[in-house]
């Protein structure tokens, strides 16, 4: 069995509080299957330095957070720079020697292979692109993309040109990088320069027996009886401005209706209107209960990057959703088949309508057997990383490189995506024909924060950004 040491900044806290450690937590634990697993992570600097046994295959040493931290935070704090920084103050305290690179380094020795969760951990290992060890990038969201969420502030520019070049020194020195959805395939492959056999495709997913719920354990699918609609969310900026907005929004136009918000999220926004109850953190048990019997999930997400775990984890558990197209994002849902995927104007609507529409609720809580939500099992999804990490060991990751073809770049103020008449028809059937010479990249504009990518033809790609 091979040896696989794995790079953190956060722990694998069990039970999961948030999204990054829900993937963290289910992906090691199907990878230790496979192989043998030592992770390094970072922890609060009250706690001792430890080893956690997760299982025969998998362990975990946690470092205590040192001063260097706060001086970190303190000198962030001093160039106006708020907001999520503790994966951007793991990269800056690695600039220097820590406890963190003295394990790195000891289990380098008889680790196989190197994998990393984040580019924030790259300062850690010195031996990348030289050891001769193959490297992974588990990839939990674009974070080049991710970081301009998460922080405010007159010089964030600084910390976004940190974070690229980061990601871009791992991106490019990966044997295999782990993405979680197509669009953010797309981006390694155009913005980063990847081959394409070195991508491999793994989305968030879910664990089957955590939503395999017995008839006792569920409430009818009718909405009466006192039913509340779920939202669950940790103290990520998106969470919280998604929780902001029932709070201050959504809750007050359906008095008579009970919301639920669930998570550490809670501990970050007001109360509220009287018919809007915080739970803070829920453990296990509790969780399981909340997604038994909520009437309906909703997912008002507005940034962010990658895929929504809260999503697939409502869907796996058969209630109906009404969430964003950011919360839909990367995950193939259809709007009125899977959920109702619906703008900040039309969610109230949305709510109504499933609310009032058993037929409805009945029919999207029958998603969860659907082909779309079974495949995105935890076991499932780490079946294909085991079989990218194996060829990589093989070196089969290598074939091909010198023949990948660097692609065209066009500019455009207009998007190509829906080729009707005019310009657009144009444009697309030029670029097309264009892309069975060479890979094609249609810049164009768009007016969301974020950018979006969007395979209009085999290599043919068009990417609309924020002038």
């Amino acid at each position: 069995m091979k040896k696989l040491l794995a790079l953190n900044f956060f722990p694998a806290f069990t039970p999961p509080a948030s999204g990054g450690e829900l993937r963290l937590v289910n992906m090691y634990r199907q990878l230790s299957r496979y192989f043998e697993i030592s992770l390094v992570s970072w922890t609060y600097p009250q706690c001792r330095e430890e080893i956690v046994l997760h299982g025969p295959n998998f362990r975990e040493f946690r470092v205590p957070k040192t001063k260097d931290f706060d001086q970190v935070y303190k000198t962030l704090s001093q160039a106006g720079i708020k907001g999520e920084l503790s994966g951007v103050a793991c990269a800056m305290v690695g600039r220097n020697h820590t406890r963190y690179h003295e394990i790195v380094a000891e289990l380098l020795e008889t680790s196989d292979g190197v994998i990393h969760e984040f580019p924030y951990t790259v300062p850690y290992d010195p031996g990348l692109g030289r050891d001769g060890k193959p490297r992974f990038y588990n990839s939990d969201n674009f974070e080049s993309e991710m970081i301009d969420f998460l922080i405010t502030g007159d010089r964030t520019q600084e910390v976004h040109d940190l974070v690229l070049q980061l990601e871009t020194t791992l991106a490019r020195n990966s044997q295999v990088i782990l993405a979680i959805s197509p669009a953010e395939l797309l981006k390694f492959r155009f913005l980063y320069g990847v081959p394409p056999q070195r991508l491999c495709l793994t989305p968030n997913g879910y664990d089957p027996d955590e939503f395999d719920f017995t008839e006792a354990e569920q409430r009818p699918i009718g909405c009466d009886q006192q039913p509340f609609i779920l939202f669950m969310g940790s103290q990520h900026p998106p969470s919280i401005e998604a929780a902001n907005y029932i709070v201050q929004e959504l809750a007050p136009q359906f008095p008579q209706q009970r919301f639920v918000i669930a998570g550490r999220v809670g501990l970050s926004i007001s109360q509220g209107p009287g018919n809007v109850q915080l739970l803070g953190e829920v453990s296990t048990r509790e969780k399981r209960h909340l997604f038994a019997t909520a009437a309906m999930f909703i997912n008002p997400m507005f940034g962010g990057a990658g895929t929504c775990l809260k999503t697939i984890e409502a869907l796996a558990a058969g209630l109906p959703l009404v969430t964003t197209p950011v919360g839909a994002r990367g995950l193939h849902i259809l709007n009125g088949v899977h959920a109702l995927v619906v703008d900040r104007s039309t969610f109230p609507h949305a709510v109504s309508r499933l609310l009032q529409d058993d037929d409805l609720r009945q029919r999207l809580s029958e998603v969860k057997h659907d082909p779309l939500v079974t495949t995105m099992s935890w076991p499932v999804i780490a079946s294909k990383a085991v079989a990218a990490f194996e060829a990589a060991f093989e070196g089969d990751h290598h074939r091909g490189d010198e023949a990948a073809m660097s692609p065209a770049l066009v500019l455009n103020d207009f998007s190509a995506a829906n080729p009707l008449a005019g310009g657009s028809k144009r444009l697309y059937s030029l670029l097309r024909e264009t892309a069975k010479q060479r890979p094609v990249v249609l810049l164009c504009q768009h007016d969301k924060a974020y950018v979006e990518v969007e395979e209009l033809a085999q290599d043919f790609v068009e990417m609309a950004a924020f002038p």
